[in-house]
């Protein structure tokens, strides 16, 4: 049992070191899209099999699940005859543990609940703490995010038994979801609640400083520097206080990335060496090593590289002396991104080696397979070889890399039911962490005059989290059938079958994306230096082009959206000056304008990448004032291969007689941070546009408070074409929690969010998501993550979602046009441009009718 105590507190131990270490390198923008969504996955693993049963296979891993239910029975039975309340927790969370791994969750949670019970009874909390945290991750997996629900169920039960204690564990567990989704105000609120309860306790002064702590950071997760620091100061004062040299040490550190973060570079040395001097002082030679690892970032961020070369050493010799083989490797690696920024480059590959090379020898000892660190070192070092024009030894390295992180991502998907985080986010996580490596290597290619070959390197690159969750959907097992991206020949036919022209984009970004972070090198903006496009016609003739720019196409993305949706009023354009539209069209189309077909009808499926993802491809505009969609009949894909899977799920769709038409719900209402909870404003432009196209599909609309999330999600699955008039509401920061609002009701809260979506089991043709910014969500290495991925993944064949808001008026006209138009024959992609044209003549300004882009198959 002390086992599981032990690996309880160690996750929160790592969790701390994620806020206070691993937060420092990394940019804070970085952090919150991709590093906070895996705290929760570390902090929640508190029951966990062995090393070597988690390095079996499924069917051995199953077999060994099996046998510890097997023994349940018996195993329960002589721990309560022992009246050992310990032993009794352990046999009832390991069964539950069991019954996790086989997604028998009902069961799980009966388990795990006996187990707090029991936990409840003994003097320690923290066994309680880990029940507590095994069941918000059951509970997340059913559908309450992160077991918010069950907690703050689990926390007014606590406050009717006026049991304070329970209460602050309570309180912590429920600060550390919401971090978790990025919901740093209810966050805060639930650490200020969680801090009163234990001033109240008195003479509790650690917890108080740990608590002071966790508020601080969420302070600085949030953006509020000035907010953040005191705080950590006055959790200082009492850390020296109680002569706790770590706490003090974490707490200066997290000052230091406060001020960094601030700008303030003097006070963030000025802390850092502090800490620097107090971890020499006490002999603690760990808290030394990461010490001088963020002095080496810091000083590597303001380009004294000298002064970094000279700390990573320090760092080396560091680990060395204490025989820290281990950390060896790592500072071997940093040591060569170093000597890569002072120019050292044959240096810099020599060391990265010699970190590969450790890295090796210490999985080797250890028996562990494929492990995560050789393949990252695998990766900086085809990295270093592709920067110095060493090909074929670079593409070496980033191929062996890749098959490294394929068989690590897949051992985190076999063991996913004990993470709260669901397959989507698991897989965007991975994808995010990983994408450059694929893009590195399509230019080594291109560099080798392989372009087609660097196509299919691109295909494997994108959406993948996509992929996963449609192969799920579609009944496939990604854990024992791999689904390989298509390859050159089948990327032709899947043109062919669906009459379109491919356009597939990959951005390229100075020294590639993320290395900067890698190596150390911090930039407040991606610096894009060009993109490669492939265009592949039905044909089966593929060409390429690389183009290299100037321009800083995300703030032009940004500005071309600006010109539009404020028509021109925020973004001034001089007389005879091109407009952001245009200059997007000369960046985006010209070089490839001579590929795409003459006829207007002819279908052009565009796949982006990154920023270009939020491009209106439809409004896109030539130096003689006239819009791509006057040329081109437009669609958008996350990938080649997504496309081909849309179709497979078109072709397992049952014949449905249903239609599922939504508009104006009672609005939920929505908190805001300080303040009451607001009522979503009213849409009567979208009930009238519901009841239109009810009347046009010949069904009755769900209209106020008929509109309930419950009625929803009780329709859906059965529809065969989805039409939803409400608001939307958009996730920048994760997307996974990006939301359709509905009427709420005893059952549900209104919001029906994209993992709830994710996990539907749709069955429809089309799906129409009119509202706004429905195509929007946090851009990932991966694509939108967001409402568009979930229905996508969820089963529609085919996808309208909007990527601004929207005048009711115009919409109305857009989607009656669009369904008559539907009505008379013409397949998806003819019917939306057919009814922009329309709304065009109506409505001139692109913000009225270039909103909506279709995603998916069109017949």
């Amino acid at each position: 049992m002390g086992n599981l105590q032990k690996r309880s507190i160690k996750a929160k131990e790592v969790f701390l070191w994620l806020t206070l270490s691993r937060f420092q390198h990394l940019l804070l923008e970085f952090f919150k899209k991709s590093v906070a969504l895996g705290i929760i996955a570390l902090a929640s693993l508190t029951f966990t099999p062995s090393s070597s049963i988690l390095a079996q296979d499924n069917e051995a891993q199953r077999n060994y699940y099996q046998q510890v239910l097997d023994s349940f029975p018996q195993n329960l039975t002589e721990a309560r005859r022992s009246g050992q309340l310990l032993q009794e927790f352990n046999v009832l969370l390991g069964a539950g543990g069991a019954y996790e791994y086989l997604e028998d969750f009902e069961q799980a949670i009966k388990l795990y609940q006996q187990a707090l019970q029991v936990a409840r009874q003994i003097e320690d909390l923290r066994f309680a703490d880990s029940a507590l945290s095994k069941l918000t991750t059951v509970y997340s997996k059913l559908g309450d995010n992160r077991g918010i629900s069950f907690l703050k169920e689990q926390l007014a039960a606590a406050r009717v038994e006026k049991d304070k204690p329970w209460e602050i564990v309570l309180l912590d567990n429920l600060g550390l979801a919401y971090t978790s989704i990025l919901d740093y105000p209810a966050a805060i609120a639930s650490y200020e609640q969680q801090l009163q309860l234990i001033r109240e306790q008195g003479n509790k002064i650690l917890e108080e400083a740990q608590t002071l702590q966790k508020l601080a950071s969420n302070y600085t997760y949030k953006g509020d520097y000035k907010q953040a620091i005191p705080i950590y100061k006055e959790a200082l004062t009492l850390s020296r206080n109680l002569e706790d040299d770590n706490l003090t040490h974490r707490l200066i550190s997290a000052l230091g990335t406060a001020y960094r973060f601030l700008g303030d570079n003097e006070q963030a040395l000025a802390n850092f060496k502090a800490a620097l001097e107090l971890a020499q002082a006490t002999g603690n030679t760990i808290n030394e090593w990461l010490t001088l690892r963020e002095l080496a970032q810091i000083y590597t961020a303001l380009e004294d590289y000298e002064q970094a070369l000279t700390t990573q050493q320090q760092k080396l010799n560091l680990s060395r002396q204490n025989n820290n083989i281990y950390q060896e490797a790592f500072d071997l690696e940093d040591l060569s991104g170093a000597y890569f920024w002072t120019g050292d480059y044959t240096q810099a590959i020599e060391l990265q080696k010699s970190a590969l090379e450790s890295f090796r020898e210490l999985a080797q000892k250890s028996q562990q397979k494929n492990n995560f660190s050789e393949a990252q070192a695998l990766e900086k070092l085809g990295f270093l070889y592709w920067y110095t024009n060493n090909l074929s030894a670079a593409e070496q390295s980033l191929l062996a890399s890749i098959d490294i992180y394929e068989y690590q991502r897949q051992e985190i998907l076999k063991n996913s039911n004990f993470l709260s985080l669901s397959n989507q986010e698991l897989s965007t996580f991975a994808y995010e962490t990983g994408s450059d490596i694929y893009r590195i290597l399509q230019q080594v290619l291109v560099a080798q005059n392989r372009t087609n070959e660097a196509l299919e390197a691109s295909e494997k690159g994108r959406a993948r989290a996509y992929v996963d969750l449609l192969v799920t959907r579609l009944g496939i097992d990604p854990t024992k059938q791999e689904i390989s991206a298509p390859n050159l020949t089948e990327i032709k036919q899947i043109a062919k079958r669906e009459n379109t022209t491919l356009v597939q984009y990959t951005v390229l970004y100075e020294y590639g994306r993320l290395y900067r972070y890698r190596y150390g090198k911090e930039q407040p903006l991606l610096k894009a230096t060009g993109f490669m496009v492939w265009v592949v016609k039905p044909t089966g003739e593929i060409s390429f082009r690389e183009v290299k720019f100037e321009t800083q196409i995300e703030e032009l993305v940004k500005k071309a959206r600006a010109y539009i949706t404020t028509e021109g009023r925020s973004v001034r354009v001089k007389r005879g000056e091109q407009t952001p539209l245009q200059q997007l069209h000369d960046i985006l189309i010209e070089p490839i304008a001579d590929l795409l077909p003459t006829q207007p009808t002819a279908r052009v499926t565009f796949i982006p990448q990154d920023t270009l993802f939020l491009v209106p491809f439809t409004a896109l505009e030539d130096d003689n004032g006239t819009y791509l969609i006057e040329k081109h009949t437009v669609l958008t894909a996350p990938s080649i291969q997504v496309l081909d899977l849309a179709r497979r799920v078109k072709n397992r769709l049952t014949s449905q007689q249903k239609n599922l038409v939504v508009g104006n719900p009672i609005m939920p209402s929505i908190k805001t941070p300080g303040g009451k909870p607001q009522q979503l404003s009213s849409l009567p432009g979208a009930e009238a546009e519901a009841q239109h196209i009810a009347q046009l599909l010949n069904t009755q609309p769900l209209i106020g408070d008929a509109a309930t999330e419950t009625a929803i999600v009780n329709n859906i699955e059965n529809a065969k074409i989805i039409h939803l008039a409400t608001h939307g509401l958009l996730d920048d920061f994760a997307g996974v929690q990006s939301s359709l609002a509905f009427a709420p009701n005893s059952e549900d809260d209104g919001f029906l969010t994209a993992p709830e979506i994710a996990n539907l089991n749709l069955n429809a043709e089309l799906t129409v998501l009119s509202a706004c910014d429905t195509g929007r969500g946090k851009i990932s290495g991966d694509g939108v993550v967001g409402l568009s991925r979930s229905f996508i993944s969820a089963g529609t064949a085919s996808l309208v979602v909007s990527l601004w808001a929207i005048p009711d008026d115009a919409t109305a006209k857009l989607m009656s046009e669009f369904y008559q138009n539907l009505d008379g024959g013409v397949d998806k992609a003819q019917a939306m441009r057919q009814a922009m044209l329309a709304t065009k003549k109506e409505f001139r300004s692109p913000k009225s009718w270039a909103a909506f882009t279709l995603i998916g198959v069109v017949d």
